[in-house]
């Protein structure tokens, strides 16, 4: 089999309501390290569970990424949209963004994934705000642009500020306005 029909097949496995036991067979037999070097599939079955608890929809590709990180996984020739949103899943699963900026940073049904993969990692029990804080911050709209700040700052100086304000913006969370952040 081609390495493109493997990667189909095994992402419509993980698209079904609970494909735990069939990954766990597949790397207790040998076949998952075959298909994906380095693959552990320990974390897909708590994956599964918070799904269940938080009520997401099963999404392959966040599946996916409880065991195998984008380039394991490119052995498997997903499409580049799939490695992205694997990576970025990856990236903020295990990342120090609280949920909060993923949400701003991610919208809310990519953060509320991202959280709980992370979950699945750390094997924290989700807290109950967590999805209405993702959810608030998915909404929020930075209050200043570059051009508040281009009076004074041009180039790599501004950037760095509108950087520096963004990140005191999201610390505050979300509250700081646009007259405290000019002033």
């Amino acid at each position: 089999l081609s390495r493109e029909r493997v990667g189909v097949e095994l992402i419509k496995l993980l698209g079904v309501d609970d494909p735990a036991a069939a990954i766990m067979s597949m790397q207790q037999i040998g076949m998952l390290a075959q298909l994906i070097p380095g693959a552990d599939g320990k974390a897909l079955g708590p994956l599964i569970h918070i799904e269940s608890l938080q009520g997401i929809q099963a999404d392959a590709i966040t599946r996916l990424a409880s065991f195998a990180d984008e380039n394991q996984a490119a052995t498997l020739r997903i499409s580049r949209a799939q490695a992205k949103e694997l990576k970025a899943l990856r990236d903020a699963a295990t990342g120090v963004m609280s949920p909060a900026e993923m949400g701003y940073r991610m919208g809310y049904d990519m953060a509320m994934r991202a959280f709980t993969l992370r979950c699945a990692f750390l094997e924290p029990p989700p807290d109950a705000g967590t999805s209405a804080q993702v959810e608030n911050a998915a909404c929020a709209k930075f209050p200043i642009s570059a051009r508040d700040l281009s009076n004074s700052l041009s180039g790599k100086a501004l950037g760095d500020a509108l950087r520096h304000k963004e990140a005191e913006w999201i610390a505050s969370g979300f509250s700081m306005t646009r007259a405290q952040l000019l002033g």
